[in-house]
């Protein structure tokens, strides 16, 4: 093993990856937001001896749009699934939901059903624009105002989506990001171990160059 992390080709690969980890993973931890992956919650019920669960995820797929799936199941049977997208405005850590982008997926709707329902109950990426102008004018002329708004918003964090509900809510409607704290916590481990043999690699390498 000595031998091999001495050479300088290993060296030079082992620094080069060990820095692209490390760039990613303090990227991934200084961001408000987990962008791609799910913040996932889910609702469990007993009724007359049977169990309902729905369980809601969450994808915010940039500061403008965030892919909502929601699926019930009756005795773990999936009874009906909707996805769609919706627009949002981001401040820092809170998100505000703007409104319907698309109806993608409905199990209880047909294609002519989502068809009419884009239609008449979404908003334009030129409405959504109206929207977000109206809000940054706001922001810039009466703040305070713009201050009040926001707090209709959820906080979102990198593990977390809607904790600031959880002093004002009698049940905990957060959504955990299992997704990114799985990603966070494999990548840790991956760029610890690519930093120490980088470093041990950098240190073999000067070492035999010295004899």
């Amino acid at each position: 093993m000595k031998k091999f992390l001495s050479k300088k080709p290993v060296m030079i690969a082992f620094v080069a990856v060990a820095v692209v980890f490390l760039a990613v993973y303090i990227g991934m931890l200084v961001r408000p937001v987990s962008y791609g992956f799910n913040y996932t919650q889910t609702v469990t019920e007993k009724v007359s001896g049977k169990e309902y669960k729905q369980t809601t995820k969450l994808n915010i797929k940039s500061d403008k749009v965030a892919r909502q799936t929601i699926i019930s199941e009756v005795d773990g049977k999936e009874e009906s699934k909707m996805v769609g997208d919706v627009w949002i405005y981001r401040d820092g850590n809170k998100i505000l939901i703007i409104g319907a982008k698309e109806m993608i997926e409905s199990t209880e709707m047909s294609k002519s059903e989502i068809k009419e329902f884009n239609k008449m109950n979404t908003k334009s990426e030129s409405e959504y624009k109206d929207a977000v102008k109206a809000l940054e004018e706001m922001k810039e002329e009466t703040p305070d105002l713009y201050k009040l708004r926001l707090k209709t918003g959820t906080e979102v964090s990198l593990f977390v989506f809607g904790e600031d509900d959880k002093e004002t809510k009698d049940i905990d409607e957060s959504f955990l990001n299992v997704q990114a704290i799985v990603f966070t916590v494999i990548h840790g481990i991956v760029t610890v171990a690519l930093l120490t043999f980088g470093t041990l690699s950098v240190l073999y390498y000067v070492k035999g160059r010295k004899k």
